[in-house]
């Protein structure tokens, strides 16, 4: 049916024959093979529905005249295929010529190479819109549209303005089902869209595509897990996060100032640590973006919340427990809010709808996708205090990492802790954060050996 309407739409535009008019008439048609194209012509002509198209009604019997006695069978089937479908002649009702298939069409990509004109119906409308937005900052598309409407969009522009049609295109990869072949609807290979979106979220979806490789052209195997990892990683520590501001926030009654152009710079390390990462986070999302390189744009943000929950509220939770509410438990409120509504904002492109939800939660404003794009404050960008703190977790994983393998929780205490530090990692720096490495370890004891290479 689907190849049947479009030769009836040729017919009907720009037929061979002396007339384009629609062709109505009578049916005189054969017994066999003839119904099939007049059901699907009727469909066309007067918008039936799909059940009614393919159900014997007496009145479909009055649509078209076929003038052929040679209906295009193969095997006993109506075979409409090139080039049978040129056996069938139509009769227009007004003029009383033939009507038949054109011979040769324009390739259909040429019409998706035109998107950038056909939709604003340019140069006879809106003419000024297009020109202001001419050529396209960015197209996206698969893989396998290279040839296609890659090519077309640029062979048109350069014809007509000697332009090509966009600046930067972002190329998808394709996806793959978990061993690696192609998704199939008869082998279901894959997780069902609505089910995977109610059980783990869209978000959660949508960050896992845009930190894969798929946005690098490459292909990618897909599988549930992989979805279920950014969820446990990403989406509920984020939540958690949040989550843990704004109940203590609720029982202390705590409010965000009123917001000064002039930012606020709080007194304790942690908190100017997390605001560093915060901005030099904000910084390269800005840079891979404009970049239109959206795999290592969104990757920094899976290991900015990890330090935002599994070291800064860790590190600062006595701060917030505190009964008493001093200068710096204020400073750690702001900060963590500073922080939420700062992420919703670089994060909305992304994670639109927790985002969204956090956003419009922490500071009533309408929504965080009418906001303007954060800006990166250069005062909070310490890039020596990003380094040391780098070089403290790799030094408590490390600790942690023996500790699993000789099969030693955490909480049972030990008396002392052997360190080889590199030649480009000076000792001061590791004594200076001691009692945080102790702490984080539960030994009583740090030793720094002298003779690491």
């Amino acid at each position: 049916p689907g190849r049947v309407r479009k030769a009836w739409r040729a017919c009907r535009g720009v037929g061979n024959g002396p007339c384009s008019a629609s062709p109505r008439g009578r049916a005189s048609a054969g017994p066999t093979g003839g119904l099939p194209v007049v059901r699907a012509a009727r469909k066309h002509l007067e918008g039936t529905s799909l059940k009614e198209t393919f159900e014997w009604l007496p009145a479909f019997c009055d649509p078209l005249i076929l003038k052929s006695s040679n209906l295009p069978m193969r095997d006993n089937t109506l075979d409409l295929h090139k080039p049978y479908i040129d056996d069938i002649l139509l009769v227009c009702d007004q003029c009383g010529g033939p009507m038949k298939r054109i011979s040769d069409v324009l390739d259909c990509w040429f019409e998706s190479g035109s998107m950038p004109y056909a939709q604003l119906h340019y140069p006879f409308d809106n003419k000024k819109e297009f020109e202001d937005n001419f050529p396209a900052d960015f197209i996206a598309e698969g893989l396998d549209q290279t040839r296609g409407w890659f090519y077309t969009l640029h062979v048109l522009s350069t014809i007509l303005f000697d332009s090509p049609a966009f600046q930067n295109v972002i190329v998808n990869g394709i996806l793959l089902a978990a061993d690696g072949e192609k998704l199939s609807k008869r082998k279901k290979n894959y997780p069902d869209p609505s089910a995977l979106f109610e059980t783990h979220g869209v978000d959660s979806t949508r960050l896992f595509l845009y930190s894969s490789t798929a946005p690098l052209a490459e292909d990618v195997r897909f599988s549930e897990k992989h979805v279920e990892d950014i969820v446990k990683k990403f989406t509920l520590t984020l939540w958690n996060t949040y989550s843990f501001f704004v109940t203590y926030a609720s029982i202390d009654h705590w409010t965000p100032p009123v917001e000064s152009r002039k930012p606020f710079i709080p007194k304790n390390k942690l908190d100017q640590w997390i605001l560093s990462e915060l901005h030099s986070l904000v910084n390269e999302i800005t840079m891979y973006m404009d970049d239109y390189n959206l795999t290592r744009a969104t990757r920094p943000m899976l290991d900015f919340v990890d330090n935002l929950s599994n070291w800064y509220i860790r590190r600062s939770r006595r701060r917030f427990w505190k009964s008493e509410n001093d200068a710096d438990k204020n400073e750690a409120y702001q900060t963590l809010y500073h922080v939420l509504v700062t992420l919703s904002k670089a994060m909305a492109p992304f994670t639109p709808f927790i985002a969204d939800a956090m956003f419009r939660n922490l500071t009533d404003r309408e929504s965080v996708h009418l906001e303007n794009w954060p800006a990166v404050e250069k005062t909070y960008l310490k890039e020596s205090l990003n380094d040391e703190v780098r070089i403290i977790r790799k030094i408590v994983t490390l600790g942690h990492s023996v500790r699993a393998q000789r099969n030693i929780k955490v909480r049972q205490p030990l008396a002392t802790v052997h360190i080889a530090l590199p030649q480009n990692v000076n000792e001061k720096l590791i004594r200076e954060y001691e009692t945080v490495i102790v702490e984080e370890l539960n030994v009583k004891q740090l030793v720094i050996e002298k003779a690491a290479g």
